[in-house]
């Protein structure tokens, strides 16, 4: 996956660092969008880590995607509501039946002061609230509402995400959990009369929280890996398949600084081989292979 860095243009709250691989917002709670330097492609990972937060704000960081291309978009010197920036670039007129070119959609002109509600109501912007236990599907009204749904192991879970234990399948792309999940940072302590168990807090400092987006058929996808667990997706309606589709994060309330991080992964030669074997059959036949028991659970990431 190519390096990603933050596009120049942004919200005028923010301040870029580090090789704009970090975004900080200077003060206030809002016009703090930031945006991905290029498109992701399908299956490619937006990841990024939660640095700092500033406290007596309400609310935390929101993301996602956006068929806007940020090239196109201006930075303004106040406050605007998405009925101030309405698209002001007319569409180019096209033969009849063409299917519409990203140029065509360009509209957009001035960064929205929220990505929710402003960013969304233009349209070819999906964006989600990330809560504190995202995956928790009581933090929604019903489990249809919550984006951030855990994938589960069953005969129609999803082939595009698939959780092997120490690494995460995304795509055609294998990354080891270590990049999801930092090993040492602030988590909540969960505890009550039916759960013991310790569950990392999506809105903290030392989160990561990680993008990516799967074409099906004449639909697209949008997905979240939140400290290494993936969601089961959410449909991006109305989106143009053909277009790019650039990451997307509002550095917004108590949240207030994200740094990107960059996964350059090389795998070992032995797990090269491993992906060849594990190519040739079938997961359920690896036990029946004549090989020592530890090669065995190699094979099945255990």
């Amino acid at each position: 996956m190519p390096q990603m860095r933050f596009h120049k243009n942004h919200g005028y709250n923010i301040v870029l660092a580090d090789d704009c691989q970090i975004a900080k917002r200077k003060f206030s709670f809002a016009n703090a969008i930031t945006f991905g330097q290029h498109p992701l492609k399908s299956g490619d990972l937006f990841l990024f880590e939660i640095e700092s937060q500033e406290l007596g704000w309400s609310g935390h960081l929101r993301c996602g995607l956006t068929q806007y291309n940020p090239e196109n978009l201006k930075c303004h010197n106040k406050a605007m509501s998405w009925q101030d920036a309405q698209p002001v670039l007319q569409p180019q007129p096209r033969h009849a039946g063409a299917p519409p070119s990203y140029n065509d959609e360009a509209g957009l002109e001035f960064i929205p002061q929220y990505s929710m509600p402003d960013l969304t109501n233009m349209g070819k912007s999906w964006m989600h609230a990330v809560t504190k236990y995202p995956t928790r599907s009581d933090d929604y009204p019903t489990e249809l509402d919550n984006p951030f749904e855990v994938v589960k192991n069953t005969k129609h879970a999803n082939k595009f995400l698939q959780n092997l234990g120490n690494v995460l399948i995304v795509g055609k792309n294998t990354i080891p959990k270590r990049y999801l999940v930092r090993d040492e940072f602030a988590i909540d302590i969960e505890l009550n009369g039916k759960v013991s168990n310790r569950r990392y807090s999506a809105i903290c400092v030392g989160s990561r929280i990680g993008i990516t987006y799967n074409i099906q058929g004449d639909s697209a996808y949008m997905y979240f890996i939140i400290n290494g667990e993936e969601s089961s997706g959410t449909k991006m309606e109305w989106a143009n398949l053909s277009a790019p589709f650039f990451p997307v994060v509002d550095v917004y309330g108590v949240t207030k600084q994200v740094k990107i991080l960059q996964i350059s992964y090389m795998p070992s030669l032995q797990e090269l081989c491993r992906d060849v074997i594990i190519s040739q059959i079938t997961s359920s036949a690896i036990g029946g292979l004549p090989l020592p028991a530890k090669l065995k659970y190699f094979l099945k990431f255990e």
